[in-house]
């Protein structure tokens, strides 16, 4: 059967990327880590590389908030241009 030979495969660097872009919760970034059979940084022979690779999801967080800030100030700038183009 093929599905006994399937596993899914998460990137760590990509899911962090992928938070800060709003484009999945916490929630489902911690699931999808949860679920994965393969992961790139976190193994079970080499703990420490994912110990250390933990310190950015402070950071992570903290770009989320910066990233959905800048990404309201645009949307409000194309706005404004918008209605500016609309006046004319």
């Amino acid at each position: 059967n093929i599905d006994d030979h399937l596993c899914s495969f998460v990137s760590e660097k990509v899911m962090i990327e992928e938070f800060v872009q709003s484009r999945v919760t916490d929630r489902e970034m911690k699931r999808m880590m949860k679920d994965a059979d393969v992961h790139f940084v976190m193994a079970d022979d080499d703990p420490a590389a994912y110990k250390h690779f933990r310190k950015f999801y402070p950071v992570a967080r903290a770009m989320r908030i910066a990233q959905r800030y800048k990404d309201k100030r645009d949307a409000a700038r194309a706005a404004k241009e918008l209605s500016k183009e609309g006046m004319k």
